[in-house]
Parts: structure tokens; C-alpha cells; sequence
């Protein structure tokens, strides 16, 4: 797969995932919550952080990936609904997988919490 296949919401993809206090990106699981177009930049992703830090401490919107294997992820994962960004499509490196129904109903269920929609 390369960084111009469109990913769908719900898709798990590896991306380079921004620090929010440093001026670099690191490779990590990202769950695409939306699909932007754009002229000027080509598709634009929503998305929201995935961790296998399932130790850390909770935060609003995080939600344990239940069926992380079928995601394409490599060990247990909690998605973080409250931590998202929008990349570039140059910056979407390969889609791992898709999450399942039930899980797809737990990180709606998150991200409305985080947006009160």
C-alpha cells in the first residue's frame, strides 16, 4: 500500500504521528476518524492517537481496542479519542487494518464524550 490509497474511517494505519511539545514525528498506530478532501492538499485524515501503553493513565475518549489483532495492531492498544490531529496524506504510511464493529461502536461512543455531540 502506498500514501496515496485513501484510507476509510475506522481504518488503523501507521502515520507519523506528531509530538505535540518537540518538532518531530514518530511512526505509531493512528485511527482515521474522518476523511477531508482538499484541492490544495490532496486528502486530508483526521486522526486519533493509538498507544500499547494500556498502563498509562486514562484520558477522556480513551477506549481499550478490544479486537486489536483484527485492527492490524501488534499488542493491546487503547485508542486515545481526545488526542487527534489532521495529516497530510504524505504522512499516512500504510493502513494495518480496520477496526471491528463493536470497537467501531466504542470509539463513536469515545468520541462523542470527548466532542459532547
Amino acid at each position: 500500500m502506498t500514501n496515496s490509497e485513501i484510507f476509510r474511517p475506522w481504518d488503523v494505519a501507521l502515520v507519523q504521528f506528531p509530538f505535540t511539545d518537540l518538532p518531530i514525528a514518530k511512526k505509531r498506530p493512528g485511527l482515521v476518524r474522518a476523511v477531508l478532501g482538499s484541492a490544495q492538499f490532496g486528502n486530508l485524515y483526521v486522526i486519533a492517537m493509538v498507544t500499547s501503553n494500556v498502563e498509562a493513565q486514562a484520558l477522556k475518549g480513551d477506549y481499550a481496542v478490544a479486537d486489536w489483532q483484527a485492527a492490524g495492531l501488534l499488542a493491546p492498544s487503547r485508542a486515545r479519542l481526545g488526542f487527534v490531529v489532521t495529516l497530510k496524506e504524505s504522512l499516512m504510511l500504510r493502513k494495518l487494518g480496520t477496526l471491528s464493529a463493536r470497537d467501531q461502536r466504542a470509539a463513536r461512543k469515545a468520541w462523542e464524550q470527548v466532542f459532547a455531540l
